[in-house]
């Protein structure tokens, strides 16, 4: 249940950008993207999971290496994946006509994210 779960843990955080910055026709398509990778990626990933190891209870043993390597994979997919969520709304942010003070603040919000 991973997979899902991941997925539309992101996909609300694309969907909030999308509604929150009225984006322009780059910032739109940067979602999308987003959007559609991760759907593709878990998709992949829930399938291969439930078809790669079926029963992991009567031979664990043998469905160990082959979830470690998928493990490995994905976790990398979800750092790739979490940076590019911080990184869309700084461009959103940088383009907005505010004073650079709340300008600033702003970005400090969408930074402490990093941490």
């Amino acid at each position: 249940m991973y997979g899902p779960v991941m997925f539309f843990t992101k996909l609300t955080l694309f969907i909030l950008y999308y509604r929150l910055f009225n984006p322009s026709t780059v910032m739109r398509y940067l979602i999308y993207f987003g959007i559609y990778f991760n759907l593709l990626f878990y998709t992949i990933y829930f399938f291969v999971y439930i078809f790669f190891c079926p029963n992991t209870s009567k031979n664990a043993r043998a469905c160990g290496p082959k979830l470690k390597v998928l493990g490995v994979a994905t976790s990398g997919v979800n750092v790739v994946s979490d940076f590019y969520l911080l990184l869309i709304p700084l461009a959103a942010i940088s383009n907005l006509q505010l004073p650079p003070k709340r300008k600033f603040g702003l970005l400090a919000v969408f930074f402490t994210g990093f941490l």
